[in-house]
């Protein structure tokens, strides 16, 4: 069986279509799971992302930029 590669922050970035300082940002306020390192760079297992995102919460009525 072949191993699934881990994500880095550009890989998660690019799966929920934000940018790589937003994720940077999720990671110090603890808004998402914690990676693991391979040397100093923090990546994730994709299925642990993939669960995270199934369970988080939406941005809800009025949520999200206010545009015009």
């Amino acid at each position: 069986m072949a191993e699934e590669r881990l994500w880095t922050v550009a890989d998660v970035a690019k799966r929920l279509g934000v940018s790589e300082a937003t994720v940077r940002t999720y990671r110090w306020r603890g808004a998402m799971p914690a990676p693991s390192y391979v040397g100093r760079t923090p990546v994730w297992d994709p299925a642990v992302i993939e669960e995270w995102i199934k369970r988080r919460p939406g941005r809800g009525v009025g949520g999200g930029r206010r545009h015009g």
